[in-house]
């Protein structure tokens, strides 16, 4: 399949340059290969034209930034295979998983926050009709995670608390959700205390987390607790060197 050249803002590139197709959910996408030319050094605004099976262009997806070609060519050759959500999704549209797959590429890759919305919200629908089991329980509270970051990234401040917390309630253990949802109380909503709350919790299901220390530390630097904050320095400092 010849997938066409990537369109790179300004003039630095030349398109007859070597180049390499990547393929990532049955779209191709090409960047330019630019060996020889600082190829190691982050691309900063690389806006990329996609292709389709059939070689025809899609509508220009927004801008990638920060990834080297080596680095972008590197990614997907190593994940591409666990992310093939079009074929899933042309054998099984009822498959929630791989609109979450879907919604973090659309997010990831093409900073489309609302497609993201909009898939993870599918998936959450989807995991809601099926039997009530703790798998299901544990990858709903993954979509609604998801859900909620990309609320956040939308400006829904209420939209990314009501997920997170939905999220909670479905798997309480799982640390990372306390943490994720203390970030939201602390960031969108300025609510020091409710955040400490949360952490406090996350480190109790998972005490070996250097960066839940860090965060508490910040945390409870903004309640002006500096003995609070200086031992979550200190046992974050702990566990780094132990590990």
């Amino acid at each position: 399949m010849g997938c066409g050249p990537c369109d790179y803002a300004g003039n630095m590139l030349e398109k007859s340059k070597e180049s390499q197709e990547l393929s990532l959910a049955g779209i191709g996408f090409a960047i330019l290969d630019y060996r020889g030319f600082n190829q190691m050094a982050p691309l900063p605004n690389v806006g990329a034209t996609i292709y389709n099976k059939d070689g025809l262009p899609i509508a220009d997806k927004g801008v990638i930034d920060d990834y080297s070609a080596e680095g972008l060519l590197k990614f997907f050759q190593e994940k591409a295979p666990s992310l093939d959500y079009a074929e899933r999704l042309r054998s099984n549209p009822d498959d929630a998983e791989a609109y979450v797959l879907r919604a973090h590429a659309k997010f990831r890759y093409f900073n489309d926050t609302s497609g993201a919305f909009e898939d993870s919200s599918k998936a959450i629908r989807l995991y809601e009709k099926m039997p009530k089991s703790p798998e299901r329980d544990s990858t709903l509270a993954k979509a609604y995670s998801s859900r909620s970051s990309f609320n956040s990234w939308n400006g829904n401040n209420k939209g990314a608390l009501s997920d997170i917390t939905e999220a909670i309630k479905l798997s309480p253990n799982d640390a990372g959700l306390h943490y994720d949802r203390s970030t939201v109380l602390l960031f969108r909503f300025k609510r020091a205390k409710a955040a400490l709350a949360d952490m406090d919790k996350a480190i109790e299901l998972n005490p070996h987390n250097e960066y839940y220390y860090q965060f508490r530390a910040e945390i409870r630097g903004k309640l002006n607790d500096d003995k609070g904050r200086m031992e979550d320095m200190k046992m974050s400092e702990k566990i780094r060197k132990e590990n």
